[in-house]
């Protein structure tokens, strides 16, 4: 069994590694929409990959709170889809 500072540490590391993803995922949607793209997010790799990425990682970790981004459909509700 992990000592509390070993949980506390890694409960840390996720939050900033997820932080990290959330601002990768904002970017590339700033990107996405500065170029009139945004209609296209789900065919961009790279915001797919993070989203699921993000997506697991949560799931794997339990809740941190709120503000965590939710799952990829997400995607399509920030493109204007109407799926919000």
């Amino acid at each position: 069994m992990p000592a509390r500072g070993d949980t506390i540490d890694r409960a840390e590391r996720l939050s900033a590694a997820l932080g990290a993803i959330d601002a990768a995922i904002e970017s590339i949607r700033d990107f996405l929409k500065e170029y009139d793209q945004l209609h296209n997010a789900e065919n961009c790799s790279e915001l797919v990959y993070l989203l699921r990425c993000g997506t697991k990682s949560r799931q794997k970790s339990g809740p941190l709170g709120p503000g965590a981004l939710q799952p990829a459909d997400a995607i399509a509700s920030r493109a204007g889809t109407g799926r919000e």
